[in-house]
Parts: C-alpha cells; sequence; structure tokens
C-alpha cells in the first residue's frame, strides 16, 4: 500500500468511519486537529512515523509526553 494511503487511513478515512468527518480529519480551521513533527518525509518511507519530533495537541507543543 502506498505510504499516501496508509496516511489517509489514519486521517480522513478514519474520521469518516468514525462519522467524524465534518470536525476531524484535515487541517483545517475550526477542525480538532492534532500535529506530529516527524524528521522526515512519511510519502518517502512511511517508517518515517515512528521518528516523532514533537506533538501538538490543543495548539500546545506536548514533546515532553514523546516515550
Amino acid at each position: 500500500m502506498p505510504p499516501s494511503y496508509i496516511l489517509q487511513s489514519m486521517t480522513i478515512n478514519a474520521a469518516e468511519l468514525l462519522g467524524l468527518e465534518n470536525s476531524r480529519g484535515v487541517l483545517e480551521k475550526s477542525y480538532y486537529t492534532d500535529i506530529i513533527a516527524l524528521k522526515s518525509n512519511p510519502l518517502d518511507n512511511i517508517d518515517a512515523i515512528n521518528s516523532v519530533q514533537f506533538v501538538m495537541k490543543e495548539g500546545k507543543v506536548r514533546s515532553d509526553e514523546i516515550s
């Protein structure tokens, strides 16, 4: 499966499956969105999702909570 499909299944598709597509799943104004920053591009190598630099939740960086 291409990395883009994996990322979509973790975001847009998951929100749709849960019936939350009107409030989650994309980076858009008025949506609930948590963000992760990675060392490299997961579209080039999906294993990049294992190298989280920080998490932004509710507008605050939560890097101290990464294990």
